[in-house]
């Protein structure tokens, strides 16, 4: 190539640099995915909540509409480095701001600092397109925009009683977690104080933990981490008429402040129920946040109804387990939607067949579907959205949520859960009579909670972990 050759080639090399940003934050997806090669490689780990490369021109827009459909997004890059490499091939490095606002309680504003380092490639219709990049920070800005609740300054203190906890240090491995004395905390008006018979371990631990989540929920240190818990009434606060001393309850509660890794918790009584009898106080523990999780995404998400054929994705996990149970009751036909190896965990669930979600044509063979409830989430989810009838939904409990392709006749439902007295009751009330079962694979002593967190980065645990005080 020729000097005005190349100077014609980096021209064009911005203008295609140009279009991809504008693209993205328009929400144009497919001119977007005509910007990048079919098989370039696409890396936004640095400084973000991504965690994996991407892969593919399809891949890759998906991922990007999954992360930015509902945030506003503005993308710039300026100061190119351009070096044409050979006839087809050139890189660049570009300085690049950018400012992402994502939407909620509490919205979340990031402005990002740094560099992209890109290659491209020209194609055979004579076009460049993007086929490598990388996203460098310097620096990453984040503020949380107040929620307008009142400030959580945690439970007040006894001064002369003290009980075990396992607290968090810092941002981290299962290491950054200590056990010692803490002072006892005492209920204030509306709250209880539960004597802990167990504390679930939930993958939102680990991502609290690790500091995946730390731009949407920010944590102060030392943290005391645990969403599920159970246990017995100790003392009840001011204004409290619907618990009382010796209940054995089980709740769902905050699990990144003052949570349920102590020998003792106070937390609002609103987010406890009564433990049935026929259910073991420490199993109980298992339960809360699964089962509401999996019943809001069949009653809210799919509002299934008698005759409706639903596949549930990671049928074998707490919260689709509770799905299936959730799906069936309302008289559903469920189809158990698992990876290869786990089939055998799914003996005894109210299921009508079984489906491996890494056999395209084994699912494609059960369908089609007139929902999808989904509990695993990302490229996976989004690939089965074709086996859904037209005008089906494709609901999951994933964040951000599985979306439809573009023009899909499928409606998508994101469900987030909330804690719900009346619908955690029933389901424990139907768990004793009916004879259900949610795993419980470990029980460890709360002094080994670093064992425990290893274990769920590990994976594969088959069935919850309980942390016993």
């Amino acid at each position: 190539m020729n000097e005005l050759e190349k100077l014609a080639a980096i021209e064009e090399i911005k203008q295609l640099r140009a279009r991809f940003a504008r693209c993205m934050d328009t929400k144009q997806w497919l001119e977007m995915q005509d910007t990048i090669t079919d098989d370039c490689e696409f890396d936004a780990r640095d400084g973000s909540v991504v965690t994996e490369l991407w892969h593919g021109a399809e891949d890759i827009v998906a991922n990007i509409r999954r992360s930015l459909a509902n945030a506003v997004s503005v993308h710039h890059a300026h100061m190119p480095e351009i070096e044409i490499t050979s006839p087809t091939t050139a890189k660049g490095i570009w300085a690049m701001a950018d400012l992402l606002r994502f939407p909620g309680m509490p919205t979340v504003d990031l402005v990002g600092f740094g560099h992209y380092i890109e290659g491209y490639e020209k194609q055979a219709d004579g076009r460049w397109r993007l086929k490598t990049y990388q996203l460098t920070r310097l620096r990453v800005d984040v503020t949380v925009q107040p929620t307008g609740a009142p400030v959580d300054t945690g439970p007040e203190l006894s001064p002369d009683k003290t009980i075990k906890a396992a607290r968090l240090t810092g941002y981290g491995g299962p290491d950054k977690f200590s056990y010692g004395t803490v002072p006892e905390p005492i209920p204030g008006p509306g709250d209880i104080l539960v004597k802990v018979a167990a504390a679930a371990v939930n993958p939102v631990d680990a991502k609290l933990r690790s500091g995946v989540l730390s731009l949407f929920m920010p944590m102060e240190f030392p943290a005391q981490l645990g969403g599920d818990v159970s246990g017995t009434v100790e003392a009840v606060g001011a204004g409290v008429t619907a618990l009382k001393v010796g209940d054995r309850v089980a709740g769902m509660i905050n699990p990144a402040k003052n949570g349920a890794y102590a020998e003792k918790i106070v937390a609002p009584a609103a987010a406890f129920v009564i433990v049935p009898e026929g259910l073991d106080l420490v199993d109980a523990a298992a339960l809360p946040m699964g089962a509401l999780t999996g019943v809001q995404l069949i009653e809210l998400g799919v509002k299934a109804v008698p005759g409706q054929r639903i596949l549930v994705t990671g049928a074998t996990g707490s919260v689709g387990r509770a799905a299936v149970y959730t799906a069936a009751a309302a008289g559903a036909l469920v189809v158990a939607g698992v990876r290869g190896h786990a089939k055998g965990a799914l003996a005894g669930l109210p299921i009508a067949g079984v489906v491996d979600l890494g056999n395209l044509d084994d699912v494609a063979a059960a369908g089609p579907y007139d929902a999808i409830a989904d509990t695993v989430g990302g490229r996976v989810a989004e690939r089965l959205t074709k086996f859904i009838r037209s005008g089906g939904v494709l609901a999951s409990v994933v964040s951000p949520p599985p979306l439809p392709p573009v023009n899909a006749p499928v409606s998508s439902a994101p469900v987030w859960v909330g804690f719900d007295g009346p619908r955690l009751t029933r389901f424990l009330t139907d768990y004793v009579r009916n004879r259900w079962s949610m795993p419980v694979a470990e029980r460890l002593p709360l002094s080994e909670v670093a064992k425990a967190h290893a274990l769920i980065d590990a994976g594969g645990v088959g069935g919850k972990i309980l942390l016993v005080p």
